[in-house]
């Protein structure tokens, strides 16, 4: 890594890039700087009665063989944590360290509270390739964390999907048992073909959503599973498991100062994702247009014989997007945003607009990986998915 460009001097050293890098990612972790008064009022009053009171104790505890059947589901070659304990460390513990870890993990559901030392992570930086490296943004964040946390996680994520698997969204196929994006983009791309064969075009609109991990409002999650009526214990617990959470960086064998984050679900847990994915399960939904989720990666379409019209419709679903975005404290990268007219025509309606700017429309782009073009040949549909999966 070379020296590194911050505001007030060039780092040279290990631990000073390490500083310089933990300060950037500081920054990253907060709420996003937006307000909705009435919705903020709503939550803190939830949050307020939710910690209120004593949760009752009615999770089911977890026993020795679950516990020894997510130790032999570890993979071995997972970087450790903090503590240096690794996979393979833990899948050779006797059964005595097993009933141990076993009886831990159920006093984490009794008290619904998540050890303070399961919640620090070290963070790897890792170079972007075509940016700058000598500027601490230019470097994506690998958060280490401990494997006895990750073990923990796996058994609270058993009964989190357990309550909320028939309360998601089904346009979300992101971390979901049976779903993936290969099932995604063949619902999608069969939709906008069945459009060309009833003589049809698609306006779709791809969704860039900034730090969409790293700054989720964690009290409007919190909100949000009660909605949802998860137990009040669950969500007590996963609340402990969210907040007070603290960071190291790490270049070379030196170590920044211990630093917390604010806002965000955990990037490299087991719950992360099924955490954003409860956050955003409440998106808008509109009866003209149609949703394509996975995980952040958004995509809205509307399909019909008339352009001017499937635009008109996208912009009134974009509408209500923004009112839904400024609620819950999500910004998203306008210029990053991507529209598309799948389309045989050689006249394309006026394109959308997000936030009264416009969105260009685009020959073709990517999406979970993919490259679609506006015509969406079926033979280059069939290429690209069998080259990539």
């Amino acid at each position: 890594m070379p020296p590194l460009i911050t505001e007030n001097r060039l780092a040279y050293k290990n631990i000073e890039k390490a500083e310089a890098i933990a300060d950037s990612l500081q920054l990253q972790f907060k709420n996003n700087d937006l307000s909705h008064p009435p919705t903020d009022f709503i939550v803190d009053r939830r949050i307020r009665i939710l910690n209120s009171k004593s949760a009752k104790n009615d999770m089911n505890p977890c026993s020795p063989a679950e516990v020894a059947e997510a130790i032999g589901k570890l993979k071995n070659k997972k970087s450790p944590g903090k503590d240096v304990i690794t996979n393979v460390m833990i899948k050779n513990l006797p059964i005595r360290i097993i009933l141990r870890l076993t009886f831990i993990i159920n006093c984490i559901f009794k008290f619904s509270y998540f050890p303070k030392s399961w919640k620090t992570a070290v963070v790897v930086p890792i170079y972007k390739q075509g940016k700058n490296a000598q500027i601490p943004d230019s470097y994506r964040p690998i958060s280490l964390l401990s494997s006895l946390s990750k073990l923990a996680e796996t058994i609270i994520l058993n009964r989190l999907e357990a309550e909320t698997e028939n309360k998601l969204i089904p346009f979300q196929f992101g971390f979901r048992k049976g779903l993936s994006t290969t099932e995604q983009l063949i619902r999608m791309t069969e939709h906008i073909r069945e459009g060309f064969n009833n003589h049809a075009s698609t306006a779709a609109v791809f969704i860039d959503i900034a730090k969409a991990f790293d700054r989720v409002w964690i009290d409007g999650l919190i909100y949000k599973m009660h909605k949802l009526k998860i137990p009040r214990q669950l969500i007590l617990l996963i609340q402990s498991y969210l907040k007070d959470r603290s960071f190291t960086v790490r270049v070379e064998k030196e170590l920044s100062t211990l630093r917390t984050t604010e806002a965000g679900v955990v990037q490299g847990s087991r719950l992360g994702p099924h955490c954003f994915n409860i956050f955003i399960n409440d998106i808008c939904q509109m009866p003209e247009t149609q949703l394509a989720l996975f995980v952040d990666d958004t995509a809205i379409m509307c399909t019909g014989p008339n352009g001017a019209l499937n635009v008109a419709n996208l912009n009134k679903h974009l509408a209500e997007l923004e009112k839904w975005l400024i609620r819950w404290k999500i910004k998203i990268n306008v210029d990053k945003c991507q529209a598309i007219c799948f389309s045989r025509a050689r006249k394309l309606p006026p394109p959308p607009k997000l936030f009264r700017r416009t969105i260009p429309w685009c020959n073709e782009t990517k999406y979970l990986g993919i490259t679609l073009d506006r015509k969406l040949t079926y033979k280059k549909h069939i290429t690209n998915i069998t080259k990539n999966f």
